[in-house]
């Protein structure tokens, strides 16, 4: 049996110059409870068996994985190549979504949203959208499942001049992207030269009934 818990975001103001407030929003989930025969709640985690034994203990694991778009889509503007150059401007979007746990209760999903806006006449504009499968520890499989209070990453910035080579992720602290690079432009047509790759993380636990 898999308990997801829903995921909040992670939202920030824009670099270089781009708009935002620069807060987080956080979404908290209640502690699992499982119902007292008096009427009460009992934490899960201080449950006491009828003979007095203390019962096994939530444990904590984590899925995780590394994860690459592929080719980006050319979705707007006169032609697939974001033109970077010292005067211009470049508008970046990153965003995961929709944490679940997939039907074999395997792995843990996790929506990628990638964009790349080339902020000039041409006004290019390429995306990636894709999913991202987190595998499960096995060791977890067998039990009842529970995803863990996990921000979403979900930033939009603006990048000044030229740039062709990899640059870092930056606030991705407390969010499901444990680190990350991505990239906008390159020699020619830039389908395949943008991208984004990323290490994902998201913290599970289980009530070990063993």
């Amino acid at each position: 049996m898999v308990v997801p818990r829903h995921a909040g975001s992670a939202s920030g103001k824009e670099r270089g110059g781009g708009s935002g407030d620069g807060h987080f929003a956080r979404s908290r989930f209640r502690e699992p409870h499982l119902s007292d025969p008096s009427g009460g709640r009992l934490s899960a985690s201080r449950i006491l068996l009828s003979e007095g034994v203390p019962a096994m203990p939530w444990v904590n694991t984590v899925a995780k994985q590394s994860y690459a778009s592929g080719t980006l889509r050319h979705v707007g503007g006169g032609d697939p190549d974001i033109f970077t150059k010292p005067d211009r401007q470049t508008r970046v979007e990153l965003r995961t979504s929709n944490l679940r746990v997939d039907d074999p209760g395997m792995n843990v999903l996790v929506d990628v949203f990638y964009s790349v806006t080339e902020i000039n006449k041409n006004n290019t504009f390429l995306t990636w959208n894709g999913a991202a499968q987190l595998p499960i520890p096995a060791d977890a499989r067998k039990h009842t499942i529970v995803i863990q209070d996990s921000r979403n990453y979900s930033q939009s910035w603006i990048v000044r001049g030229k740039h062709h080579d990899w640059m870092e992720l930056d606030n991705v602290d407390n969010t499901v992207v444990e680190r990350g690079q991505y990239r906008i432009d390159g020699p020619g047509d830039d389908q395949n030269n943008a991208g984004v790759q990323l290490s994902l993380r998201v913290p599970l636990s289980y009530f070990d009934q063993q």
